[in-house]
Order: C-alpha cells, then structure tokens, then sequence
C-alpha cells in the first residue's frame, strides 16, 4: 500500500489570513495608458502563480504598461523575484514596461542584495512611477 505521508517543513498549506488563501491580494486597475497592481501580502512559490494569471489577463490586448505597488508586501522568495524579472521582461519585449512603486523595505533590501535594483525603475510613489513612460 503506498500512502502518501506529509513531511512538515516541506509543503505550506493555505492558511487563510487577511489576505486570503496564499496570503496574497491583488487588486488590478486598468487606468488609461497602464495597469496599476497593488499587491498585499507575500509574493512566494505558491502565490506567484495566481498572481501571474491576474497580470496575463489584465494585459490581454493591451500594451503591457505596468506599475506594481508593492508598499504593503511583506515576503518575496526567489520565486517571486523571479515573476517580476519575468514580468519585466514580458513588457519591454511586447514595446512596454514594468515600474516598481513604493517597495517594502523589505523588498527593496532584497531587490539591492540580488543586484535587481539596477535592473527595475523604482519610484517612490504610484503617480511618478504611472508618468515616467
């Protein structure tokens, strides 16, 4: 009989919270001329796939001009950085961007450790970061 057992440590399940299943909400507003998408909660190997699907959806037939706000993330794993690099690249390919506003000290520390910080536009706040095309 082969039974699959549980190894703790090794898989986070959803918990719930305040900000849903995977720790995680977005809210995307389709604004003339970007996509604004605020992320709350922790941008990780679980959420970063959702989180994907609502960028995907929110591009199609759009030029892709992003700005996250991601001032109230609290935890990104090296899976999360690597969507925002995907992301980042998706949209300079498709003749757009991605700025990055107000990052958490947190994922701002990270962004400066991986050296990512050379890599995006970061800005201090959504407007400058909307303006700067």
């Amino acid at each position: 009989m082969n039974e699959h057992i549980p190894v703790p440590g090794r898989r986070r399940e959803p918990t719930g919270g305040p900000h849903g299943e995977l720790g995680l909400a977005v809210d995307v507003d389709e604004r003339e001329g970007h996509v604004l998408v605020r992320v709350r909660g922790v941008i990780d190997f679980w959420s970063a796939g959702p989180l994907q699907e609502q960028v995907n959806t929110s591009l199609r037939g759009r030029r892709p001009h992003l700005v996250f706000d991601l001032r109230e993330v609290t935890f990104i794993d090296s899976t999360g950085l690597g969507l925002l690099v995907s992301v980042h690249r998706r949209a300079e390919a498709g003749g757009g961007w991605l700025h990055i506003a107000r990052p958490s000290p947190l994922v701002l520390r990270l962004l400066e450790a991986t050296n990512l910080d050379h890599l995006f536009h970061l800005y201090a706040d959504v407007d400058a970061a909307a303006a700067d095309s």
